[in-house]
């Protein structure tokens, strides 16, 4: 299975650094189609979301594991 390219996050805050991989909703539906995209958010709505720029965001591994989980589903 082929997956959307992750997102790069990186802020430091009080003196630390922080940086993780992401992807939006957007990401998803663009790469995927809107079926597969309406199907991963009921697997991904358990999964917790990070707010970027006041985007709820997805993390990258939630969302790969919700993209495998989705296409078996479909089959």
């Amino acid at each position: 299975m082929k997956y959307c390219k992750p997102r790069n996050y990186e802020a430091t805050e009080n003196g630390i650094h922080k940086t993780c991989k992401y992807i939006k909703l957007a990401d998803v539906i663009d790469f995927h189609g809107e079926q597969f995209a309406k199907q991963w958010q009921v697997f991904a709505q358990k999964k917790k979301t990070l707010e970027i720029n006041g985007e709820q965001v997805y993390y990258y591994i939630d969302y790969k594991d919700c993209a495998l989980t989705t296409s078996m589903y479909l089959l």
